[in-house]
């Protein structure tokens, strides 16, 4: 009990950050990236062999960082990534799919004249569904996570002129605490559809540092227009994480390209 009361204070405490931000007019930066990579997973669910391959993925994000000058910024943002992996032996093939949808609030501070850090909490929440071609009796596995992200901005802003510049940064993401599904080894969805929902409280493992870590990053390099960005990124994940059945992970390295919209008032 004290671990979700624990949770349920500290999505408070974020969301109460929210609150001091989103009493003014907030100008808003929407950003959409298309990107391209390589994913590789682990899931002894389904197999022993690890899966790797191409990735795509389609990524959004909606913030006010740079554009108001209040000392709270805010962001959300989501991905969906698919993936078509093959395992070790090149006997089988994966379809993966995933969605991310994650939402921040941030305490900033500017040391000097463009730079500016900043740190806070984020709400993480993401699935992914895994298909292989493989075993017969178990075709599928899914993974749902739910966390309280720490993170931690960096951005440098050069100006050329009044009209173009030039912005970097790099957003940095670990999982606190939160919550996933795990269920046993072998047992089937339909066997967990059958039990609900006292199914539930075995099935729902609380998650920390013990038993997930999840490092995600993002380098950008953006091209700044009098109403526009042109952005190229670098996204890196490196996920680790321990169930009943045994050690899984996930890596993911993507590279994208992008484009932002200003938008100069959006009240919310």
């Amino acid at each position: 009990m004290k671990r979700y009361v624990l949770l349920l204070t500290t999505l408070i405490m974020v969301s109460a950050a929210y609150g001091v931000a989103a009493g003014d007019t907030l100008p808003s930066r929407n950003n959409w990236y298309f990107g391209a990579g390589e994913l590789r997973t682990s899931d002894p669910t389904l197999s022993p062999q690890e899966y790797n391959g191409p990735s795509v993925s389609f990524m959004g994000e909606h913030t006010n960082d740079y554009l108001c000058k209040a000392p709270v910024e805010w962001s959300f943002d989501y991905c969906f990534t698919y993936a078509y992996l093959l395992n070790e032996s090149k006997s089988a093939r994966m379809n993966y799919f995933a969605l991310d949808l994650r939402y921040g609030s941030y305490y900033r501070f500017e040391p000097v004249k463009g730079l500016a850090i900043a740190a806070g909490g984020r709400i993480d929440l993401f699935g992914a569904v895994k298909n292989q071609t493989r075993n017969v009796n178990n075709i599928g596995a899914g993974d749902i996570r739910f966390n309280l992200d720490a993170t931690a901005r960096i951005r440098y802003q050069y100006h050329w002129n009044s009209r173009f510049g030039l912005e970097t940064g790099y957003d940095f993401a670990m999982p606190f605490i939160g919550c996933m599904f795990m269920p046993d080894f072998g047992e089937s969805y339909y066997e967990i559809n059958e039990g609900l929902p006292g199914n539930l409280k075995r099935l729902v493992t609380f998650t920390s540092f013990h038993n997930l870590q999840n490092i995600k990053g993002i380098l950008t390099f953006n091209i700044l227009f009098p109403d526009g960005v042109l952005i190229f990124a670098f996204s890196h994940e490196n996920a680790w994480w321990q169930g009943k059945a045994g050690h899984f992970y996930t890596h993911n390295l993507t590279g994208s390209i992008g484009f932002a919209l200003r938008l100069k008032t959006l009240r919310i």
